[in-house]
């Protein structure tokens, strides 16, 4: 779920190819667990603040305990209870692809949204994205690789 914000947060004066007029979305304030999205358990939002500018430029839930162990809980449900733990890496590798493909298709709004968190120059964001979807996986080995990569703790 996402939600517009103003065009006057919008024209945050980055200078760059992207559109410095566009109203970019940013996220709800709500988490995402179990496959859907959902309020922080006591309600409670965080407003964020760009490091750029002091301007609020989203709301994010405030995650407490409870909805930490909610989401680990669900997370250790679904690899126990799923069939992800012995999908072929084949399919694994299909499904990364994938994932990487919409994060590119939106890479201008990831990273205007990283801009605006971390306060770095809109161009670094854009090259942060694109080295986040740049990994390279054509066969069922390559995932095999890059889920050893990551969980020794290389990625």
């Amino acid at each position: 779920m996402w939600r517009k914000i103003g065009s006057d947060i919008a024209r945050c004066h980055f200078q760059s190819r992207i559109s410095a007029r566009k109203i970019w979305a940013v996220p709800s304030p709500l988490l995402f667990y179990d496959n859907s999205f959902v309020s922080a358990a006591h309600g409670k939002k965080l407003p964020v603040l760009s490091p750029r500018n002091g301007v609020v430029f989203a709301e994010i839930a405030n995650a407490s305990e409870a909805d930490i162990d909610r989401a680990v809980s669900n997370a250790r449900h679904c690899f126990d209870q799923t069939s992800w733990p012995e999908r072929d890496p084949s399919d694994r590798a299909r499904l990364l692809r994938a994932v990487a493909s919409g994060i590119r298709r939106r890479k201008s709004e990831f990273a205007w949204i990283e801009s605006m968190d971390c306060g770095k120059p809109l161009r670094e964001s854009v090259a942060d994205v694109e080295v986040t979807t740049n990994f390279q996986i054509h066969k069922p080995s390559d995932c095999v690789e890059f889920s050893y990569f990551v969980s020794n703790g290389f990625g």
